[in-house]
């Protein structure tokens, strides 16, 4: 992949609707979570658990256990999906970091995200944010982000809403964020065809 197409990656923005946690964050507090965000994949400072599953093995071997097995096999995916699912709730403090306040993101970016959030921001402000896009397996994306506009959902709720712009991310959550981005794009085109 060339450099021109890795850039355009980052402009695919789409609509989504999942709970996050942000705070505010200043100073020097903001410098360094920036530079230990920017260093270290999400995954790994949390150190969130790896899926179940153990060993894998071979594609011929796994492709005939499917064909010889469909209905144990059927079983074992459900079963090594609620595993992970149990892990990742027990691992939930993650996410649920005591200071940090609950918003929900509305649209997605490579870039940055666009929230809905009580907390009182302005452009400007600098937050961490934690966003836990609704994935198989379970992602945990945090980054720096800056505050580039603030203002009210048009509708019944107008719930106050800022525009964030990542400031400080790692390459491989922006990677994972990717994923889901045009895993999500994808969800929305199959759904206006039908």
């Amino acid at each position: 992949m060339n450099h021109e197409e890795t850039d355009l990656r980052g402009t695919v923005r789409v609509a989504v609707y999942f709970p996050v946690r942000l705070r505010k964050v200043e100073g020097a507090e903001a410098q360094r979570l920036a530079l230990m965000v920017k260093s270290h994949r999400s995954a790994d400072r949390f150190h969130l658990p790896s899926e179940s599953g153990g060993e894998s093995m071979g594609a011929s071997e796994f492709t005939e256990w499917r064909q010889a097995a469909p209905h144990i096999f059927a079983m074992w995916e459900a079963l090594e999906r609620k595993l992970d699912h149990l892990t990742w709730l027990l691992r939930r403090e993650a996410v649920d970091e005591p200071g940090m306040e609950e918003g929900i993101c509305l649209d997605l970016s490579a870039e940055g995200v666009r929230v809905a959030t009580a907390i009182p921001l302005a452009p400007g402000d600098t937050v961490l944010i934690r966003l836990a896009p609704p994935t198989y397996p379970k992602t945990l994306v945090e980054a720096v982000a800056g505050v580039l506009t603030v203002g009210r959902e048009p509708g019944p709720e107008e719930r106050p809403v800022a525009s964030l712009r990542f400031t400080s991310i790692n390459s491989a959550d922006t990677d994972e964020l990717i994923s889901y981005i045009f895993k999500r794009q994808r969800e929305i085109l199959r759904d206006q065809r039908a």
